[in-house]
């Protein structure tokens, strides 16, 4: 009788919903281990490490185009580098930033939460009259917005 051999692909992937605290132990616990796997994770946030993979950086050139050019990488966007109409003003601090059109607020900067970026802009959302959330743009860690949110009347849309 003949033996046969299946042969198993040894190439694994570490693939995680999101890029948080659990994400990143579980991975730094491989990588001590020598498990060097290909680390991809589905949501992307915009400030995620170099050796992660996402499929929106895969699918847009996002990751790739700053990893190929890294002595021309641009910086991540300041708070007050959000481009606003004619005479509005963005007033902020060390935790959050907020747009008004004279008194009216009209839209609230959130900061990164990665370590050692002081004021670096993670989303912008964006008020109507009423208000309410009428979108939401996302930057990332290179101060390019990759990803835009719609809402009606502060629910999102389709």
């Amino acid at each position: 009788m003949v033996e046969t051999r299946t042969r198993v692909n040894k190439t694994m992937i570490n693939l995680f919903e999101n890029y948080n605290a659990q994400a990143f132990d579980l991975e730094h616990s491989l990588r001590q281990a020598g498990f060097t796997h290909t680390t991809i994770v589905l949501e992307e946030n915009g400030f995620m490490p170099e050796h992660v993979q996402t499929p929106v950086g895969y699918f847009t050139g996002m990751q790739k185009n700053h990893q190929l050019d890294a002595d021309a990488r641009p910086e991540p966007l300041f708070f007050n580098e959000v481009k606003v109409p004619f005479y509005w003003e963005i007033r902020g601090d060390s935790t959050q930033a907020e747009i008004f059109e004279g008194y009216k607020k009209m839209g609230h900067i959130k900061y990164s939460k990665r370590e050692n970026d002081y004021r670096v802009v993670s989303t912008v959302e964006w008020y109507n009259d009423a208000g309410r959330v009428r979108q939401i743009d996302m930057y990332n860690q290179f101060g390019e917005r990759y990803g835009k949110r719609t809402y009606s009347d502060g629910n999102m849309a389709l």
